[in-house]
């Protein structure tokens, strides 16, 4: 996931400057008995773990505190899949899956993020967009 935390933004009122840092974490789904507990539809979206006091860090020398998660909504949770490959000579592909939303729930660990297939099929359908239509999502369950 990547995001704009509000504890990772400077602002500079003398300069006129706003300066914002990007957040970016590895996680992996939860599974699906958290979406009952925490009252979410997993159709519409995502619970990834995010544990604000025993983050991974990237180079895996053990666990810090992240940032809170307050300004990430709006940012993007993308699924990248595991490649045994040549980072060298093949890319790496990112789908973006999920919207962030600012719901952080701390006590289960866990941040939500939206199904991009969701947004996407709102957008198709009451904005009349030539997208493709959503193989996930029914549009008669999206309608308002």
């Amino acid at each position: 996931m990547i995001g704009y935390p509000k504890t990772k933004t400077k602002r500079n009122p003398e300069q006129k400057i706003t300066k914002c840092n990007p957040f970016t974490y590895h996680t992996t789904p939860k599974i699906n008995s958290y979406y009952n507990d925490l009252g979410y539809d997993n159709r519409f979206n995502l619970l990834v773990e995010y544990d604000i006091k025993n983050l991974n860090t990237k180079k895996g020398s053990g666990k810090k505190p992240g940032p809170n998660p307050r300004g990430m909504s709006g940012g993007a949770l993308f699924h990248v899949p595991f490649q045994t490959i040549n980072y060298d000579k093949e890319p790496i592909m990112f789908y973006l899956v999920g919207i962030l939303n600012y719901f952080h729930h701390e006590n289960k660990k866990v941040i939500v993020a939206t199904r991009i297939d969701f947004i996407a099929e709102i957008i198709r359908v009451h904005f009349n967009i030539n997208i493709p239509k959503s193989s996930i999502i029914n549009a008669k369950l999206v309608s308002l």
